[in-house]
């Protein structure tokens, strides 16, 4: 949530997110708009605005994984309880969709084209379908072919992230040692923080009454084989 004060300053005035799922997990049936809404709805509610005084609605979504993706900002703002005349914005950069969509928030109001608004990101892997161009028109004689919607490749450079991350690895000179260290480092700070409770009054607690995350590994070891 954001807002102009009395001053004329831009200021962020609350937060709210669901815990992070793990893969096919505990909210893998949820679409990326209702987790959206869950979080919205906790930071409308931890601002002490009337959602009636949100202005406009950006979110950040990469994946569009469900029937009603392509009203997914504009069914986050009627399901949060804003006004109908509120717009909703979807934005694409990837990685960085959520972090563009504070940024698009600060520009509406910089602009004076709003007051307060409600931005975000939300995706959700679970819920990604297996596509078939082409099937509209019938298959025919012969094979029909599946894609996975997960395989996110720019088929520009025909890469996938994976295949970026070991271009990465070998210009940067990377080492597998070094990689593996990091990430055992992630994850036991991981557990540490969970633990010890931080971050928990960021989280929305959900309807299954997720308030942590289920993501992690954090007994796991680096051994050499």
């Amino acid at each position: 949530m954001a807002e102009k004060n009395g001053k004329g300053a831009l200021v962020v005035v609350s937060g709210a997110r669901t815990a992070f799922g793990a893969y096919g997990g505990g909210l893998a049936s949820q679409t990326a708009t209702d987790l959206a809404v869950a979080a919205s709805k906790g930071a409308i509610e931890r601002a002490k605005i009337d959602p009636g005084k949100v202005d406009e609605v950006v979110m950040g979504n990469v994946l569009q994984t469900s029937k009603d993706a392509i009203y997914l900002a504009r069914h986050v703002g009627l399901r949060s309880g804003m006004k109908q005349e509120s717009p909703g914005l979807i934005l694409n950069l990837l990685c960085g969709s959520g972090v563009k969509a504070v940024a698009t928030a600060e520009m509406l109001i910089d602009a004076d084209q709003a007051e307060v608004v409600l931005a975000g990101g939300t995706d959700s892997l679970s819920m990604t379908p297996y596509m078939s161009w082409g099937l509209r028109w019938g298959g025919r004689m012969g094979a029909t072919e599946m894609f996975d919607g997960l395989d996110i490749r720019d088929t520009l450079p025909n890469a996938s992230m994976g295949e970026t991350a070991e271009n990465l690895v070998e210009r940067h000179k990377i080492s597998r040692e070094e990689q593996d260290k990091f990430a055992l480092e992630s994850q036991h700070r991981a557990k540490k923080a969970q633990d010890a409770g931080v971050f928990l009054d960021t989280f929305r607690i959900y309807n299954q009454g997720a308030t942590k995350c289920s993501y992690g590994h954090p007994g796991c070891i680096c051994e050499k084989y």
